[in-house]
């Protein structure tokens, strides 16, 4: 009877150790995929999203290949250059997106945002996925 009381002993603690283990894995992949988009080190968010958007897309080659095209050749008034790569690498027209912003729309980000740190985009600084969070609902 020992033996077999001895026995349920180990492989309870085996499987509260492997339980442990899993579970250590799954909370450091979630981590490390949370700061991969958050901090965007070395371009890696850019690249899971347009990866992730490619393969969602290719059931719909007509309307990706028109999006390329249209992206290609319109030029934004609002966006530079870069900023129009890297819409278009995320799988976004920019030729839908609005051409003017209204008073109320800057007021609203202004809110939001302050205008010390709208100054900050508008010279080059790139907004945290948390500051385009707040501001979408004012466009």
């Amino acid at each position: 009877m020992s033996v077999l009381n001895i026995n349920f002993q180990f492989m309870k603690t085996l499987l509260k150790a492997l339980l442990i283990l899993i579970i250590s894995i799954i909370v450091i992949a979630i981590a490390l995929a949370a700061y991969i988009m958050i901090k965007n080190p070395i371009g890696l968010r850019d690249v899971f999203l347009a990866s992730y958007i490619n393969n969602n897309q290719a059931g719909s080659t007509a309307t990706s290949i028109d999006n390329a095209v249209a992206s290609s050749t319109y030029d934004h008034p609002l966006l530079n250059e870069e900023q129009e790569t890297r819409a278009a690498k995320a799988g976004i027209d920019v030729s839908k997106l609005p051409t003017e912003i209204t008073p109320e729309q800057q007021q609203c980000v202004n809110n939001r945002l302050g205008e010390a740190r709208i100054m900050e985009i508008i010279k080059g600084a790139e907004p945290s996925p948390l500051e385009i969070i707040k501001i979408v609902p004012c466009f």
